[in-house]
This record gives structure tokens, sequence and C-alpha cells, in this order.
């Protein structure tokens, strides 16, 4: 990740307190790969409706994406990058005004082929096997076989959540206002009214947000308990670990959780707050942007913290080091 330090030179002076354009993030199990979505000039040049899908790894930062492929209009703006957990697949939308409504567009890149481009939102798997599509229907990536997912009505409105790399799906049904899962035979409901939900690969942890608070379900059980205040939650894809948002002292920070609730861990102190945060499948990485459209890495297995994307000549001198112990010091006392 040190090489991605030159590019200081063309990101700084482009940041302001404006807003925050660092529009997706994902990372793979290990948390060396980043990919990321902005419209932001890192490169020296953007065309000003359309952002780029950027990955950062051992070889620096470079474009992977900046236009969607096929017959997509030229101005469609690109966001919501994914990766598999071993990093073989890549998938990103793409987001176009049709008339007077929108529509989005999924490319998934399998190999060295060209890519395969579904006309809809999609969500995929850890594994890069299934794709949850709107219906809602599970499609198969590998065999191309598709399953429709029964919901009860009214189910002409179904947010899609997640899938798991068994075929297992999250679904929030708008209709109903209730989140629930769907193997096989199956459906499960977890609760109702919630803002945003994710799952683990196992399908053995649902972590969904209520009222402003995260709230941890086990599925075996069937049991649900309070986990911390907060939104915008990411969950390993072994379940263990869970990184989300949550305000500190008025402003949203990036925090990461043990599924124990062993610590509490405020990972960004930033006077403009973070605006995502995301774990890797492995639990032992989180990145998390900030209003600044400043990029961190912190490992939580060696204790430290590393800038991505710097976002001023003078922020970039801080130690990161220094960050890290700010974080600690909460603890556990988090509610």
């Amino acid at each position: 990740m040190a090489r991605a330090w030159v590019w200081l030179a063309v990101w700084a002076g482009f940041a302001s307190a404006a807003g925050a354009q660092i529009t997706g993030m994902a990372t793979t199990d290990d948390g060396s790969v980043l990919y990321f979505a902005t419209a932001l000039n890192l490169l020296g040049s953007r065309h000003p409706a359309t952002a780029r899908i950027y990955v950062c790894d051992a070889g620096g930062l470079r474009v992977y994406a900046d236009r969607f492929p096929g017959a997509a209009p030229p101005n469609t703006v690109l966001s919501n990058p994914w990766v598999s957990g071993d990093g073989s697949v890549v998938a990103y939308r793409g987001t176009y005004t049709a008339g007077s409504g929108t529509q989005t567009l999924t490319a998934i890149q399998r190999g060295s082929g060209a890519p395969m481009v579904l006309n809809s939102a999609a969500v995929l798997s850890a594994n890069g096997q299934y794709a949850l599509i709107p219906g809602p229907a599970l499609l198969d990536l590998t065999s191309g076989a598709e399953t429709g997912i029964p919901q009860p009505p009214p189910y002409d409105n179904v947010l899609l959540e997640g899938v798991a790399s068994d075929g297992t799906v999250l679904v929030y049904n708008l209709g109903l206002s209730l989140l629930d899962t769907w193997r096989p035979g199956a459906i499960q409901y977890i609760a109702a009214g919630t803002a945003a939900a994710v799952m683990d690969d196992a399908a053995d942890t649902v972590v969904y947000v209520q009222d402003g608070a995260l709230y941890l379900y086990d599925l075996a059980s069937g049991n649900g308990r309070l986990f911390a205040n907060g939104t915008a939650p990411s969950i390993s894809r072994d379940g263990q670990w869970v990184a989300f948002l949550s305000p500190m002292n008025g402003v949203a920070q990036a925090w990461a959780v043990p599924a124990d609730q062993s610590g509490y861990w405020q990972l960004t102190d930033e006077p403009l707050g973070a605006t995502a945060a995301i774990v890797s499948g492995s639990g032992n990485v989180v990145y998390a942007a900030t209003a600044t459209n400043a990029i961190w890495k912190y490992d939580l297995a060696a204790g430290t913290a590393t800038r991505i994307l710097p976002h001023s000549e003078q922020d970039a001198l801080r130690e990161a080091p220094a960050l890290w112990k700010l974080c600690k010091r909460h603890g556990p006392n988090f509610f």
C-alpha cells in the first residue's frame, strides 16, 4: 500500500468540506485489495457526471473502470464496487436516467473475458457464485439457473440486502416492512421496520439497523440482541467482526466491534466525521472513508493505521500510530 502515497500530489487540492464523494468501498477477505468509487480527480482528469472505479493494492492505485461496458449511455454513473473474497470476481453498478426514471445495471467481471452485464441491480455472494437480483430471484452465475424467491404479498418492491455463498438470501419486503431470509423451502422472519441489514457468509448471523441502533440476530436460535448505537453496518465473512458508523460528540465516526462485544474500537476521529466503514472477510482489516475524502486502512490484528488516500498534505504528515492509540482509549464503554 505504500506506493499509494505517490498520488498525494494529484490528490491534494481537490477535497473540500463540501461533501464526501467516496461512493462505495469493497475489499477482499485478507483486506489487501480495496476497490472504491469516486468522481474525484485522482489521475488528473475526470468526466463531470461520471464516477470511476479505482483499485488499490500492492501495486499502487489505478483506475479499474472509467465507463460502463457495453451499450450503456456515456454518462452512466459507476458506483457500488464489489469483490469476491478471493479477489477473482469484481462487480460494480451503473446508473443512468431513462425517461422520467433511472435504470441500474450491474457489470460482473469473472476471469479475463468480457464482463457479464445484468439489466438490474445485483448483490453477489462472497464466493462469486450467486447474484441476488430484483424479482427477487437468485441467479447462479456458474450455471445460469435462476430461482424465484417467494415473498408474501405485497411483493413488488423488495430490497436486496445480501446473499450467502450457499444461496441463502437476505431481503427486506417494503410492502410488509419485514426483514427476512430465504433458503429453499424456508422463510425466516427477523424484524420489522429495519433501515439496513447485513449477513455473514455462513448465513448464521444478521446485523440490522432499527431506530438508530444495531441489533445482532442469531438465525439458528431466532434470538436478537442490542449490539451498538449506529448505522451502516458491515460484517466479516465469519460473522466475528462488525464495522459501522456511530456518533462521537455529535459526529459520525467509524467503529469496529467483535461480535462478542469484548471491546469497542473507535477508528476515526475526524472533525467532519466518517461516511463509510467496511470490514474484510477475515475481520482483520477495516477501511474507513471520511467526509473529507480520505480513506484509512486499519489493521486490527497489528494495531496499525495507514492512510490510503490523503486529503491534504498537512494531514498526510500526521502519524497513524498516534491515531490508533486514540482509538483504543475509549475501550468498551460504548453506550
